[in-house]
């Protein structure tokens, strides 16, 4: 059976396969994730996302990192799911790194795009080395244990599983 796998027109269109390459190679824990594009609403971005067990387990994980999320009146929409009565991070600064960051279904989500011009559907060398600051900082707080690894089977996901070419 053959791997769905997007087409290299569309792969390469923004970025040089060696650019590509050069990013996929160099991230330990993070994936660069092709939009969609259409009118899907998505842009590029680096994506690194860690598990959470539990209430606690999420809130110790916020806290080494320095990310804070607030209380909310019930049935907000922009609510955690697992713990709704906390308002999503939403656009923070994690150690000076402009980041989007969502929780949801036991995961904590790293998005990453935008970062030298505000363009949230491109991604650049800016991003790529703010996720590289982003996977040192996971680094640093031990928190290397709770990467998930669950993108890889996304189709934008640029991973060996789908696009080995691209990291020889």
């Amino acid at each position: 059976m053959e791997i769905e796998r997007l087409s290299d027109k569309w792969l390469f269109e923004r970025h040089s396969k060696e650019e590509i390459s050069r990013w996929v190679n160099d991230l330990k824990y993070s994936y660069f994730i092709r939009a969609w594009g259409g009118h899907a609403n998505d842009g590029d971005e680096f994506k690194l996302t860690l598990n959470y067990k539990n209430k606690s387990d999420l809130s110790d994980t916020l806290k080494k990192l320095g990310i804070s999320i607030k209380l909310l009146p019930k049935n907000q929409p922009e609510s955690v799911s697992d713990v709704p009565e906390f308002e999503q991070p939403r656009h923070i600064d994690l150690n000076h790194i402009k980041c989007f960051c969502w929780i949801e279904n036991g995961k904590i989500s790293f998005s990453l795009s935008g970062g030298q011009d505000g363009d949230l559907y491109e991604v650049t060398e800016t991003d790529f080395e703010n996720c590289k600051k982003l996977e040192q900082l996971i680094v640093d707080n031990n928190l290397t244990g709770m990467i998930s690894r669950d993108l890889e089977n996304n189709v934008t996901c640029i991973s060996k599983a789908r696009y080995a070419g691209l990291f020889e």
